[in-house]
């Protein structure tokens, strides 16, 4: 290693231990400033993640519509045999899929949602009419969606065709309207950060200022007094942003059994994930470079206000 290196990184190490010692002579104000920022993470990762989780699980409605036919039922000849029909909509080059829910198999999907088993045992007969779920191949175009729809509702021996698209289109402006949220509160939850390292290093300079002072007389670099904030700034940012990381995982694993539980009442799939190993990294890569930024800002602004050697 060129003897160049080996001093500049023999002098960071040496700012890095001695910023690590004096962390650990001021426990509590250093645990106070941690855990501010990694309550200014958490809250951002954690409603990341739920959008993240909501996101994985509507993608597959809104990326494969489904449009609900209704068969007419009864005895007249002219109605078509539900399988045979479906065979037949097959043959179309706008259907990617149909699948039959036959009544007796609609009847016992609505015995076993709770609450209607009473009121289906109450029937005097099946209610229900044959149903063929229709995939389109026609994916997220929604024009082209409707317009397959009422093409299916005037075919003979349909009822009706439903492509209730509206309630799609509410879940996606509700999803992105969390996301949006999610954006703006990690915006500000960063000018925090900053704020906060500011904050702490102006407080580390006024507590350091006669050391300052009589470096820059005897001839420091500025860059020599602004190493060791600079370092304070970002091994701030680093512990607090590990210490969200486990904050956020905790709070999703307390989450855990009560959505599962929601999930399923409603037969849903939905289920919250831990923040990945790569989420946290560009998180703390972030906060960090905020930490950097902010205590670059604070300790110039300071030596600006140095009297010349």
């Amino acid at each position: 290693m060129p003897k160049q290196i080996s001093v500049w990184l023999s002098r960071h190490l040496q700012v890095l231990f001695d910023t690590l010692g004096r962390l650990w002579k001021t426990p509590l104000t250093s645990a106070m400033t941690i855990l501010v920022l990694a309550i200014a993470m958490t809250l951002p990762m954690v409603l990341y993640k739920i959008v993240d989780s909501l996101e994985s699980v509507t993608a597959n409605w809104i990326d494969n519509p489904r449009i609900s036919v209704f068969l007419e039922s009864g005895t007249d000849a002219e109605i078509p045999d539900p399988i045979e029909f479906g065979q037949k909509l097959l043959q179309n080059p706008k259907i990617e899929d149909v699948q039959y829910i036959s009544p007796e198999q609609g009847l016992e999907e609505f015995s076993n949602l709770d609450g209607f088993t009473e009121a289906i045992e109450a029937l005097p007969s099946n209610p229900l009419p044959p149903l063929l779920i229709v995939v389109p191949a026609t994916g997220r175009d929604n024009a082209a969606t409707i317009t397959l729809a009422d093409e299916l509702e005037i075919m003979q021996g349909v009822d009706t065709a439903v492509y209730d698209q509206q309630w799609l289109n509410r879940l996606a402006a509700i999803v992105d309207l969390i996301r949006r949220g999610v954006i703006v509160l990690a915006c500000l939850m960063g000018i925090g950060i900053v704020l906060v390292i500011s904050d702490t290093v102006r407080l580390g300079i006024i507590n350091r200022a006669a050391e300052i002072e009589i470096i820059d007389q005897v001839g420091g670099t500025h860059a020599f007094i602004r190493r060791p904030f600079l370092y304070a700034g970002a091994l701030h940012c680093f512990f607090g942003a590990l210490f969200a990381w486990g904050v956020t995982n905790m709070t999703l694993y307390l989450l855990a059994g009560p959505v599962s539980r929601l999930t399923l009442l409603y037969e849903s799939d939905f289920m919250i994930g831990w923040i990945s190993p790569g989420i946290a990294l560009a998180v703390t890569m972030v906060a960090v470079s905020l930490g950097l930024l902010a205590s670059r800002f604070t300790v110039d602004r300071h030596l600006r206000g140095l009297k010349p050697g």
